[in-house]
């Protein structure tokens, strides 16, 4: 976000404070300047913003049904499989 910001307000600065990625965002969800740069052009990027949370989305539950599936046969893999 905050290289979209800068790449639409060069001239924009964050205070020296801002070291981590949570700071950041949280000053620039709460900076005017910065809110009002993201709302002139956030089509620009919006189709990408929401195809990487999909896919990441999708990966998440794919990746957490995996995970219950092995703990399932790790559960059960000692039992009898009935015919």
């Amino acid at each position: 976000m905050l290289e979209f910001v800068k790449a639409h307000n060069p001239g924009y600065k964050l205070p020296l404070d801002s070291v981590h990625p949570c700071t950041t965002c949280l000053h620039l969800y709460h900076d005017e300047a910065a809110l009002q740069t993201i709302k002139e052009h956030y089509r620009e990027v919006e189709d990408q913003l929401i195809e990487r949370y999909l896919a990441e989305l999708a990966l998440t539950q794919f990746q957490q049904a995996d995970l219950l599936d092995e703990e399932s046969q790790d559960r059960y893999s000692d039992q009898p499989i009935p015919v």
